[in-house]
């Protein structure tokens, strides 16, 4: 963006398979840049960043996890290190599955820690989802899901006075999308609202991708 002196730049690569019940992925993030130019310049960079996960299916459970570790550093007035490392442990069931829809429904917990400059802020929350995939016919399916954090939830900021920690609350995402198929093309539109679960033009996160198997 000329007019404001922003660029950004990120570089990302990924890779994943699957051997029968069981799936594994890694993405790695090369670069990861923000500049923006002013009085002082500015720029953050986050890389190198390493996500690893995977999954195993046993009769209609799915059990999953990932982690996930980046640094990055601020380039101002003065600069700022950060190390971020995020922990993601779920399962969902899928019993409630039939030839036209995918009904699941589970459950996650997500331990994160970002380390600035050694204070600490660390999250801690456990949330429960629903969701389903319907084939509309054969080229289109229809995807859509509610998520809302169930009693484990906590922040605690060792980077401010009072580090007692804050409770999560008002944070159901709510999320559709609508993806069409053509043999081994599939592209894929998400529409999510997030936060307080308000539906409204301020709190939408648009995704697209497009998506082919070989």
């Amino acid at each position: 963006n000329k007019k404001s002196g922003t660029k950004e730049t990120t570089l990302v690569g990924k890779f994943g398979a699957r051997n029968g019940d069981v799936a594994y992925y890694a993405h790695l993030t090369a670069i990861s840049t923000a500049e923006k130019t002013g009085t002082p310049d500015q720029k953050i960079t986050a890389s190198p960043g390493i996500l690893v996960g995977g999954s195993k299916d046993v009769d209609t459970s799915h059990f999953f996890g990932s982690i996930e570790l980046n640094n990055a550093k601020e380039e101002a007035a003065a600069d700022v290190k950060t190390t971020d490392t995020d922990l993601i442990l779920g399962w969902l069931d899928r019993s409630l599955k039939n030839a036209d829809a995918d009904i699941y429904y589970g459950a996650k917990i997500m331990i994160g820690t970002r380390d600035i400059e050694g204070d600490k802020i660390s999250m801690t929350s456990l949330p429960v989802f629903m969701g389903i995939e319907y084939n509309l016919n054969t080229w289109a399916i229809f995807r859509g899901s509610v998520q809302q954090n169930f009693l484990i939830g906590s922040v605690k900021d060792g980077t401010a006075v009072n580090t007692d920690p804050d409770g999560i609350n008002s944070n159901t995402t709510f999320s559709g999308g609508l993806g069409f198929k053509y043999n081994q093309l599939t592209l894929d539109g998400t529409l999510a609202a997030s936060n307080s679960g308000a539906i409204n033009g301020t709190a939408f996160l648009t995704t697209a991708s497009v998506t082919y198997n070989f």
